[in-house]
């Protein structure tokens, strides 16, 4: 008896030494790395279960400090604002009420609801699904500006105005990035489980996981930074400029798909559900359906290949499995592989904060990382590496830079996002000489039925010798506009809480906005007058969104007015049949 408790006290302390190794690695690797991005606050979790069901490695820690200009370090249960990595956690809550209801993935949205969606094209409106919103396959423009600038009162409001959303693809051909359909998931939401998406989420799944930590983006503003890491960007070199809760109450409006904001204690629980059977709050087979409905991304997936995380000397760079590669879209998922092993992972990019986690169901590890940060290639590249580290860790794979480490790490980051910057297109540069304008020509409203209402006005009021100003208003930002070398032509620059959009390093190259005032008319009261602008940027997929004074409403043919009743076509036929007589007549 004396023996086997020697022996069983001997194993504790093997395994105990194991994970204090396990522990020492990620830390040491995590604080080299932090260093290449300036050190903003992480967050980094990890798990791996045997197949006894036994955690084998549970890791959770906060790394530096929430902000460079307090003493408060980040811990396992400073919060980070995750993005659309909150897309996983809607389809499995989704998938828990769909079982009690005879409804499925596939079942249109208009059955759903039992209401008419009315999209210009009636085959969309009639067959569209919450297989299409969770696949990016329904064809429309993201509309990328909205969960920003947060343009309409709620998702309620937002679906009003959907139906005129520009397509910019066919009916389930194309992967289009498009998260302002999940406004359409929230109302789904409400209608099976008579309840808000916030409220459903907290009490069937963050509940039962004990995920105590997690919260959605509309109670971010009642947080101090440490509790929830604020959102960083770089304004220049080495210098952040951290950003307001305030920014974030546009993900309001899409909430289901970029609402949550959660820690690294908390993503334990999510992978120990995840992974196992225990504390389940949905079933086995309904969660292997929102991780292996697949469907193929045919938009370019940046694969890090062994080759670029490694240099010449290196003895694993033959190694072909060394390759981070997603390439398929799965319900709140994006899928891929990493060294042979199918994964699923959940991607999160704001402005401010980026987030990464990967799950390999067949080994059981799992692996997540956030923080603070802009939507940069070489913010994509250090949270892709955090994972491929651990999961290395994990795998227990005998690879050379768990054994050698990383002494250059931050110039191989540097060296591949050099490489990947080059896929990138800069927006288009309007910089020149100002070209001479008068503001009260562009003083108006102007609208878009998709995108709702800008306003440009002058600044109200002028101090002795400034200038008069123009300023173009679209949901909470407040854009200030500079003339360019182009006629008519102005640069938007954000202001307030939103300056950080259009000004800071990463966003001054590859998010350049601009107004473009057009179809003058002239009038003896008024004088001359634009009536219309197109503003490049509001949209990745659209070269130019144009708003009117008058705007023309999009046309719907009989055939794709799924909104008409049998006796108004009947009505419509004659009357066109008529008009057609009449002609032939004269």
């Amino acid at each position: 008896m004396a023996k086997t408790w020697i022996f069983l006290l001997c194993l504790q302390c093997l395994l105990a030494s194991g994970l204090a190794n396990v522990e020492r690695s990620i830390d040491n690797f995590v604080n080299q790395i932090s260093s290449c991005m300036s050190n903003p606050a992480i967050s980094v979790a990890a798990l791996s279960i045997n197949d006894k069901g036994v955690d084998t490695v549970k890791y959770y820690k906060g790394f530096n400090r929430v902000t460079l200009a307090d003493n408060i370090e980040a811990s396992h249960a400073t919060r980070f604002c995750i993005g659309g990595a909150t897309q996983a956690f809607t389809a499995v809550l989704l998938a828990k009420l769909l079982e009690q209801t005879n409804y499925t993935w596939d079942t249109p949205i208009q059955e759903i609801l039992s209401r008419q969606l009315g999209f210009q094209e009636k085959y969309r409106s009639e067959n569209l699904n919450l297989k299409d919103i969770f696949l990016m396959r329904s064809g429309l423009a993201g509309m990328e500006i909205v969960p920003i600038a947060k343009p309409f009162r709620d998702a309620d409001h937002l679906t009003s105005y959907l139906r005129y959303a520009p397509e910019v693809s066919s009916f389930r051909d194309s992967y289009v990035t498009n998260e302002v359909l999940f406004a359409y998931v929230e109302e789904v939401l409400q209608k099976l489980g008579n309840d808000t998406w916030a409220n459903l989420v907290e009490s069937l799944i963050l509940k039962p996981l004990r995920m105590e930590d997690t919260v959605t983006v509309a109670d971010a503003e009642k947080f101090s930074s440490n509790e929830l890491a604020p959102g960083a960007v770089l304004r220049s070199a080495n210098n952040f400029i951290y950003l307001s809760a305030k920014s974030l109450s546009g993900l309001e409006l899409v909430a289901p798909a970029a609402g949550l904001c959660t820690s690294a204690r908390d993503m334990v629980n999510w992978f120990k559900f995840l992974l196992s059977n225990r504390n389940v709050p949905v079933n086995k087979e309904t969660l292997q359906t929102t991780l292996n409905t697949l469907a193929f991304r045919n938009t370019p997936q940046v694969n890090l290949r062994h080759q670029d995380m490694t240099n010449e000397h290196t003895d694993f760079q033959k190694d072909p499995t060394f390759t981070y590669n997603r390439d398929k879209q799965a319900l709140g998922w994006v899928a891929g592989q990493y060294r042979g092993y199918a994964f699923v992972s959940q991607d999160g990019s704001l402005a401010g904060y980026q987030t990464l986690a990967t799950i390999i169901p067949s080994k059981k590890v799992a692996v997540f990382t956030s923080f603070a940060g802009d939507e940069s290639d070489k913010n994509f590249i250090i949270k892709t590496i955090i994972n491929q580290y651990i999961l290395d860790i994990l795998l227990e794979e005998r690879s050379s830079w768990l054994t050698r480490g990383f002494p250059h790490i931050c110039s191989i980051v540097e060296n591949i996002a050099s490489k990947l910057s080059t896929r990138r297109t800069p927006g288009r540069s309007v910089y020149g000489a100002q070209a001479i304008y008068q503001p009260e020509v562009y003083e108006n409203r102007y609208w878009n039925y998709a995108f709702g209402e800008v306003h440009v006005k002058q600044n109200s009021t002028l101090e002795q010798n400034q200038a008069k100003k123009l300023y173009l208003t679209y949901g909470q930002i407040t854009f200030d506009l500079t003339p360019t070398s182009e006629n008519h032509t102005f640069l938007m620059r954000a202001t307030g809480n939103y300056w950080h959009i259009t000004n800071t390093e990463f966003y001054t190259k590859y998010r350049i906005l601009t107004a473009r005032f057009h179809a003058f008319t002239w009038s003896e009261q008024d004088g001359e007058r634009a009536q219309s602008v197109t503003i490049q940027g509001f949209d990745k997929n659209v070269y130019g969104v144009e708003f009117s004074v008058n705007p023309e409403r999009p046309k719907f043919s009989m055939e794709q007015c799924s909104g008409a009743t049998l006796p108004q076509v009947v009505i419509f036929s004659w009357l066109v049949a008529l008009t057609a007589l009449v002609s032939y007549i004269r």
